[in-house]
């Protein structure tokens, strides 16, 4: 049931499946993401970015300016605005770094992205639910191959749907890539 897939909120919505990613994280790999060097394609609204920078990685949240790109910003700067006037030195210390950037998937939109003009050595590349448009597919291989080498680490989300597994096609496709399925019961 679609309306099962998401939570609503006025400027946009939050993909259920990436709240259980982050709680995933969270759980079990609280300690891993210290000075991990993260970037999220598609973040949304970027509760999932928060919660790995509040982990300690320096993460950088994407979206495009036809998607969720300004209340993804928006909600970013407004929160760091809040959690600077709250937090003490330690805690920020312990924080790692956040920042947006706009970035369409594809060779075509590559060009005139921030990203494009930056070395782009990731630890992490997060996918929670961006599997949604086929149309996209294709772009968003693009995308991770370019952002990948070797010993990226790629972690993704998504409810099961057919065309979400179409993804995993392509990108076996383009090969160099190794899927591992995480048992359900070990999902929270």
């Amino acid at each position: 049931n679609r309306l099962d897939d998401f939570t609503k909120y006025k400027d946009g919505i939050v993909w259920n499946a990436s709240l259980v990613l982050l709680n995933h994280f969270k759980v079990n790999f609280k300690d891993y993401w210290q000075g991990k060097r993260v970037i999220e394609l598609g973040s949304g609204l970027g509760h999932l970015a928060w919660g790995l920078y509040e982990l300690g990685a320096h993460v950088i949240c994407t979206d495009t300016p036809d998607g969720d790109l300004g209340a993804l910003r928006d909600r970013i700067d407004a929160r760091l605005k809040e959690d600077s006037a709250s937090q003490s030195l330690d805690s920020i210390q312990s924080k790692g770094t956040i920042r947006v950037e706009e970035l369409t998937w594809g060779e075509k939109s590559w060009s005139v992205s921030p990203l494009s003009t930056e070395e782009c050595n990731f630890d992490v590349i997060i996918l929670a639910e961006v599997f949604s448009l086929p149309d996209l597919h294709e772009d968003l291989v693009w995308t991770v191959n370019k952002l990948s080498h070797q010993d990226v680490e790629i972690w993704s989300i998504f409810l099961n749907r057919s065309f979400s597994f179409m993804f995993f096609a392509l990108l076996a496709d383009v090969g160099g890539f190794r899927v591992n399925q995480l048992p359900h019961d070990e999902i929270d």
